[in-house]
């Protein structure tokens, strides 16, 4: 029996069983893709070279990663705590429009370093009232 306060996920029939739900997911995309007609590796290996391709492309795949990777970790912190957060996303390009008004309304009037902490914390408030 493993202590309550182990990390979760690191017994062998857990990796197991998310190694199984990826194969199950691929398999089932390759399902579709022939029942459209479609190659399934020529699928996927366009989504791989799309996504791995050149050094841009990753670029470009970390840069979309980034805010989704920040959302996930809002998320984490909120259903460790019991609560639903259902519009995360909202309050992440909401946070992205008040910060960006709040510094094209200041930039001329404050030194640039005020008006990035202007910015941040009105993200912060934005984010928090869920753009109220």
């Amino acid at each position: 029996m493993r202590d309550t306060l182990s990390r979760p996920g690191t017994s062998l029939a857990e990796w197991a069983l998310r190694v199984g739900g990826m194969l199950a997911a691929l398999a089932l995309s390759a399902l579709i893709l022939l029942a459209i007609g479609a190659s399934p590796l020529d699928a996927f290996g366009l989504i791989i070279n799309g996504a791995f391709g050149s050094s841009a492309r990753l670029a470009y795949v970390l840069t979309a990663w980034a805010p989704v990777l920040l959302c996930a970790a809002g998320l984490l912190v909120t259903f460790a705590a019991g609560l639903w957060n259902i519009g995360i996303e909202g309050q992440v390009v909401l946070g992205a429009i008040f910060a960006t008004g709040v510094l094209r309304w200041l930039q001329p009037s404050l030194p640039p370093a005020l008006t990035l902490i202007a910015a941040a914390l009105e993200r912060r408030w934005a984010a928090r009232c869920g753009g109220c």
